[in-house]
């Protein structure tokens, strides 16, 4: 690395763990922007993607620094990242040994990153022709905001290949006008980065790591060191660390803080191409579930985060499906059917419905397994409880909306193992029915609670004892 600056050691946790070699144009600067690529190994996309920011940067050495962090690759990373840097000066570290895709990003966010902000990008990805001045003009606008959401546009792993030019895929190549991460069109400030919780923004709640621009202070004040599992990103699911490292640090410092929706795409996301998609379902059915409990905590409203749930729930069929039919589905042994019920409550039916679906599957292709019997158990004695949809025209608005609410509270204590107060919601429901076929409703709801022997007589008496809660 001749053509850097004399190598320096980066201290992390009180401890040296890779070298950083700057160039002399970057040596003491305090840019705006940090553009992090945390890589390894991958060499050849490493080349498309720091081309794809290098031909945008002329001119803005001041305001923006490229940083890669190289996690100790056999390959030709160090070559070619001295090959790009002949076109934009870029800072280059190489950990000693394989710390791991977790702490590599620690590193590089923490440690190496010397901008206000730091935008991290897999290697895989590419930025946009226009894209670094876009997010610029963002933070130059807006200093008050610290975190930042840069849309992306999803593509198949297959149109990355097909548009590859002379060893190079081409962010010019690809049409922008095509499906976006971020569903919400146009760019506003918003009072909140809890706004961002939301699956309209990212399904996968700011896991998605190229849609981050935060404050590289968070970075710097988060507390803990990041674990050093090695090997692929996929290996590490098995805890949130594991999975969205990054999300965690959001989650518990950017809650209630100025923050910005960037509609515009400024990115490229290849999916389809990493390693890690076998550990799908593990993500969806806990590692989000888990991430979305840790925004609650850290203070995101509740009925956001219920709304959240109910576009997971639906989006993770496919994902419940194969965890519970194939016992070989990584985080099989993790997951409980009880604990998923209990954390989705806001949409147990739901849950249920896809429940009642991956027994009927089971039976029929003779399917036995942990998983499958647990949900078997639960289909039996769930009551299957339907609220309308709508009701026919004329109806008294009040009148519906407290006969919803009732019937809303009387599922939620219902699932809470509290018969007795369940019952007396079941009973403002029926007075409150806006129409006769929601009292008609209730009173079907009577009759398949007796009928599971857990209410004394259609309309009458609780039977003896409580309602099982979901564990």
């Amino acid at each position: 690395m001749d053509e850097f600056a004399d190598r320096a050691p980066v201290v992390f946790f009180g401890k040296e763990i890779a070298d950083v070699y700057r160039p002399v144009a970057t040596r003491g600067s305090e840019p705006l922007l940090s553009i992090c690529v945390p890589t390894y190994n991958r060499a050849p996309k490493l080349r498309s993607l720091l081309h794809s920011i290098v031909v945008q940067c002329a001119g803005l050495e001041q305001e923006v620094e490229i940083v890669v962090s190289d996690n100790a690759s056999p390959d030709d990373t160090g070559g070619m990242v001295r090959r790009c840097s002949e076109t934009f000066p870029i800072v280059y570290s190489r950990n000693r040994t394989n710390e791991g895709p977790l702490r590599n990003i620690q590193i590089l966010a923490s440690t190496l990153a010397q901008g206000k902000f730091t935008w991290l990008i897999g290697d895989d990805d590419l930025v946009l022709p226009g894209g670094v001045r876009l997010v610029l003009e963002v933070l130059r606008t807006n200093p008050e905001v610290h975190f930042v959401f840069a849309n992306t546009l999803p593509r198949g792993a297959d149109e990355y290949t097909a548009k590859m030019r002379d060893g190079i895929v081409h962010g010019e190549d690809f049409p922008t006008d095509g499906p976006r991460k971020g569903k919400y069109v146009g760019d506003r400030k918003l009072a909140a980065f809890d706004e961002l919780v939301d699956p309209n923004v990212d399904e996968v709640f700011l896991g998605a790591l190229m849609c981050g621009v935060s404050r590289t202070s968070a970075w710097r004040a988060y507390p803990r060191e990041f674990s050093s599992l090695s090997g692929s990103w996929g290996g590490s699911f098995h805890t949130l660390e594991g999975s969205y490292p990054h999300a965690m640090v959001y989650a518990q410092t950017m809650v209630g803080k100025p923050a910005y929706y960037l509609g515009t795409p400024v990115s490229i996301a290849f999916w389809g191409a990493q390693e890690w998609l076998s550990g799908v379902p593990r993500l969806v059915l806990l590692r989000l579930q888990e991430l979305l409990a840790l925004y609650e905590e850290n203070g995101v409203a509740a009925k956001r985060i219920a709304r959240c749930r109910a576009g997971l729930v639906e989006n993770s069929r496919a994902a419940l499906a194969t965890m519970v039919l194939d016992s070989a589905t990584p985080g099989f042994e993790e997951f409980s059917v009880n604990k998923y019920i209990r954390d989705n409550r806001v949409v147990a039916h739901e849950v249920f419905d896809q429940l009642d679906t991956i027994v009927g599957t089971a039976r029929a292709k003779r399917i036995s397994n942990r998983l499958v019997d647990e949900a078997e158990a639960l289909v039996k004695v769930y009551p299957r409880i339907r609220l309308p949809q709508g009701v026919d025209g004329g109806v008294n608005p009040q009148a519906s909306s407290a006969f919803q609410q009732a019937m809303a509270r009387f599922q939620t204590l219902l699932n809470q193992g509290k018969l007795s107060e369940a019952l007396s919601y079941l009973h403002m429901a029926k007075k409150a029915a806006p129409d006769a076929s929601s009292a008609a409703m209730v009173d079907q709801v009577f009759k398949m609670l007796a009928e599971k022997g857990l209410y004394g007589r259609p309309g009458g008496t609780p039977a003896t004892g409580r309602v099982r809660p979901s564990r």
